[in-house]
This record gives C-alpha cells, sequence and structure tokens, in this order.
C-alpha cells in the first residue's frame, strides 16, 4: 500500500513534513507543513508553523491542536530552525511564545 500524502497546490507532500500528525493515514489531519515545494526544510515554512502557534497567527488562521500536543511541536520547530542556523536569541526575540 502506498504512503499517503496531502496534496497543497498540487504537489504531494508526506506526514514526515508536517509538524503535526496525529493520523498518518489520513492525510486531512495533518497541519503545519515544514518543508517547501521541493521538499526540503526552509526557514519561511518553519517560521510560518511558529507565527500560527503564536497570539496573532497569520491571516488570523487559528490551528486545531490538543494543548497536549503543542510542547512537542515546539520542540520540533526550535530544533529545526537551529538546523537552519537561527541563533537561539534570534528566536526567543522573533518567537517567544515557543520558549
Amino acid at each position: 500500500m502506498a504512503e499517503p500524502k496531502k496534496t497543497d497546490r498540487e504537489i504531494e507532500f508526506s506526514a514526515s513534513e508536517y509538524y503535526y500528525v496525529p493520523d498518518s493515514s489520513l492525510p486531512s489531519t495533518w497541519k503545519l507543513r515544514r518543508h517547501n515545494d521541493q521538499h526540503e526544510l526552509d526557514l519561511r515554512h518553519v517560521s510560518a508553523a511558529a507565527a500560527t502557534l503564536g497570539p496573532n497567527p497569520p491571516h488570523g488562521r487559528e490551528v486545531d491542536i490538543p494543548e497536549k500536543d503543542i510542547p512537542a511541536i515546539k520542540r520540533a520547530i526550535i530544533a529545526d530552525m537551529k538546523k537552519l542556523g537561527m541563533e537561539t536569541d534570534e528566536m526567543k526575540e522573533k518567537f517567544p511564545w515557543l520558549f
């Protein structure tokens, strides 16, 4: 059986390309994409995911994720930002709610 994919603008993404995957067999549940259209970790997408968890989400798009799952998502976002070269001080300045 083929791995489920979620389609965004006619591009298919796997579960590993999202921060929140409550059911890997059900792509409609996946939220907060971390990779760009070339399937690479991308600071723009990681920052957008971080902003979505903040007090004023972009475009007013609050995401419905259980509170118990938020800490793990925040840790993953912080780890990805570090991989992409963002310093902790900059993260704390731009995204204080992650800490």
